[in-house]
């Protein structure tokens, strides 16, 4: 549920899917200026990539 809802949010509006490069691919567009696209991008590195990298490594911390 929790990649359901940050690949639906480009749909309804907070960010868009753009054409990569050589036009194969589709990715969030992070090109943009505007306040309300960055924001998807600040919230999407924040809770999608740094919160779970600091909790493996506090828990890996723990663990040893």
């Amino acid at each position: 549920l929790f990649c359901l809802a940050w690949t639906i949010f480009p749909l309804f509006g907070w960010n868009r899917y753009v054409p990569e490069g050589n036009m194969t691919a589709c990715g969030t567009d992070y090109i943009t200026k505007d306040w309300f696209s960055r924001s998807y991008i600040l919230a999407y590195s924040v809770f999608v990539y740094y919160l779970p990298l600091f909790l493996i490594i506090y828990s890996y911390y723990f663990i040893i």
